[in-house]
């Protein structure tokens, strides 16, 4: 175990030092989901299309990658284990729930109690990823993601509490994908009556719900915000997200911001142009961010700083 903090990552726990730059909002490799529709123009289990991407992340900086897919849903603790060693990109697998959609109908973790979500949830942490157990590797997840719909009904209410459970005897952080940011109110309510410390809780593709007193209210509960959208047009990033982005750093809330790509390292940012993916994602983000006269210690905050204080287990 590193000492003085560490985080977990598919081939170990690291120095936090280690991190470096870091996508915080990532699909790196989703296998088939039994009975659900798995059609998709994203390259999403070509192992070496996959691989490539990774290898010209790693080539202009990249360190490190936060995979967003749960178990019983895509993940693959085997698969991102050997596309890390092959890579040399780190990357931070998760335990926990995502939309009920995205599920089979035989669907296991939809149907545990609270209780044994949670000890589930725990066991990933400490013991290792179900479908890694009993294999040659201990792959450990380093985070805990949930899905908010924008409302708590009875299936979700009873995974979000298994998750803050879980959180809490472990010591480990929580990224929530939200539906554009809608109810959030509600859920910081539930976080805080369940005396989780907001500080390590990180909302999800938030720049979709262009709302500044929102953002910085969240922020003054040191809530983590994840922005995504920079290059998505029909999100209208000039209008929304950098102009959020902008104001947030302007009234002094950068260390509350994350960056993600929220893509796969094979997708390309525009089908058509094939030079393009997570390399040209983060190069453009900084270069953008660089032209708007954002300072270098900001950027590096978002980019690296900022998730690496998120993630760490101290």
């Amino acid at each position: 175990m590193v000492k003085n903090g560490y985080i977990k990552t598919v081939v170990g726990e690291i120095d936090p030092e280690k991190l470096g730059i870091t996508d915080a909002h990532n699909h790196v490799y989703i296998d088939k989901i039994p009975g659900v529709n798995n059609t998709s123009s994203f390259l999403l289990n070509d192992f070496e299309v996959i691989k490539n991407g990774l290898l010209k992340y790693k080539k202009v900086g990249g360190c490190s990658i936060l995979d967003s897919q749960p178990w019983e849903c895509g993940r693959n603790g085997n698969m991102l284990h050997k596309l890390s060693k092959e890579s040399g990109v780190l990357i931070i697998a998760v335990t926990g729930f995502h939309k009920r959609e995205y599920y089979p109908a035989s669907s296991e973790i939809w149907r545990m109690n609270e209780r044994q979500a949670a000890d589930f949830f725990k066991d990933e942490i400490r013991i290792g990823l179900k479908e890694t157990i009993g294999t040659d590797i201990s792959i450990k997840a380093g985070l805990i993601k949930v899905a908010f719909p924008g409302n708590l009904d009875e299936e979700y209410l009873r995974l979000m509490g298994a998750a803050v459970n879980a959180a809490i005897e472990t010591g480990t952080s929580i990224m929530v994908h939200t539906e554009h940011g809608r109810g959030v109110e509600l859920l910081t309510d539930y976080f805080e009556s369940n005396n989780f410390p907001l500080s390590k809780v990180m909302l999800c593709h938030m720049d979709k719900r262009n709302d500044i007193s929102l953002h910085r209210a969240l922020a003054e509960k040191m809530i983590c915000l994840e922005y995504d959208t920079f290059f998505k047009s029909k999100y209208e990033p000039e209008k929304n997200v950098w102009s959020l982005i902008l104001q947030m750093i302007t009234e002094g809330y950068c260390e509350k911001i994350m960056i993600g790509s929220d893509m796969t390292p094979g997708y390309t940012l525009q089908e058509a142009d094939k030079n393009s993916g997570l390399d040209i994602f983060f190069q453009n983000v900084i270069n953008k961010m660089s032209d708007f006269g954002i300072p270098g210690d900001a950027i590096l905050k978002m980019m690296s700083g900022n998730i690496k204080k998120f993630l760490t287990f101290d």
